[in-house]
């Protein structure tokens, strides 16, 4: 069967995309999860815009299936010729961020803004830290502005929604993660891998 110029335009992009983009972006992984998502062959995902939360006790791989999970979606965006970026932050060192930024309010107001504004954003270790008024307030302020806006967000956390709760002594993180990845909360209960 021939294939249509959209096929054949297709399978030149996914080439394009193993050949070039896979490589560039396995390259910015840390190293184990590096080492594990190499050998593997990322397949295409269904719903890009969904988002998703991926909790469970720590050592159970949550890390390491976001980035499997944020490849699929490089890959099938890039495919459908749209501009895929996403951005991966461990949830304490992006707190740290902004407040090393704290006397520099333009570089500040920019890491609010890509965080505001990348297509994926990928939160790891959500609850991993000392959860303050101030960075309860700060992540709230992405969190939700991504929700409103529809933005895909990929969020792990060692602690469930209730858990989290508990933990800032605010429900507004929970409930807008909730709320954005609805039947996407998944729980990993996987023995610890080390």
């Amino acid at each position: 069967m021939k294939k249509t110029k959209l096929e054949e335009w297709q399978v030149k992009r996914l080439e394009r995309w193993e050949l070039a983009h896979f490589p560039e972006l396995i390259d910015t992984l840390p190293t184990r999860v590096k080492e594990i998502l190499k050998k593997e062959e990322v397949s295409l995902m269904e719903n890009c815009k969904q988002s998703r939360l991926f909790y469970g006790r720590s050592r159970t791989g949550k890390t390491v299936h976001v980035f499997r999970e944020a490849l699929r979606w490089h890959k099938t965006n890039f495919i459908n010729r749209r501009t895929p970026r996403f951005l991966f932050k461990k949830v304490p060192l992006l707190l740290q961020e902004f407040r090393d930024l704290m006397h520099s309010p333009e570089e500040k107001k920019e890491l609010l803004h890509i965080c505001k504004q990348t297509k994926l954003l990928i939160l790891d270790d959500i609850g991993a830290c000392n959860m303050t008024d101030w960075a309860t307030e700060l992540l709230y302020m992405i969190i939700d502005f991504r929700y409103d806006d529809m933005r895909t967000t990929y969020y792990t956390s060692n602690f469930s929604l209730e858990e989290l709760v508990q933990i800032s002594d605010d429900d507004r993180i929970a409930g807008r993660i909730q709320n954005d990845c609805r039947d996407n909360i998944i729980l990993f209960d996987n023995p610890p891998y080390i």
